[in-house]
């Protein structure tokens, strides 16, 4: 009877362990996409809070500010896996990196 009460409570007590586990990975993932959130946030103030914007708006940078953004919250997002940004753009690895060496983007 002992045995199996020993076995029992070990089993309980693995069985809580792994839980521990799963809930400590599911916060981590919480957290993660938390991060994500607020640096997406934080580089969408910056560009609302830039006070020091010209009058007269270029097209061609705005396009290539606009293209630099959005490629830099794809690494974010795919957490600088290029291949993976790539694929989440629509566009081949080979014209990612071109695109990220063109535009001098820090990986």
């Amino acid at each position: 009877m002992e045995v199996l009460e020993e076995e029992a409570s070990t089993v309980q007590e693995q069985s809580l362990e792994a839980d521990v586990r799963v809930i400590q990975l599911v916060k981590s993932e919480i957290l993660k996409s938390i991060a994500f959130a607020l640096r997406l946030e934080a580089a969408g103030l910056r560009e609302v809070l830039n006070l020091n914007a010209p009058q007269k708006i270029d097209f061609y940078k705005e396009v290539e500010h606009f293209e630099i953004n959005l490629i830099k919250q794809a690494l974010i997002r795919m957490q600088g896996n290029q291949r993976a940004a790539a694929k989440l753009l629509g566009l081949n690895a080979t014209t990612l990196n071109s695109k990220i060496k063109h535009y001098r983007i820090e990986v």
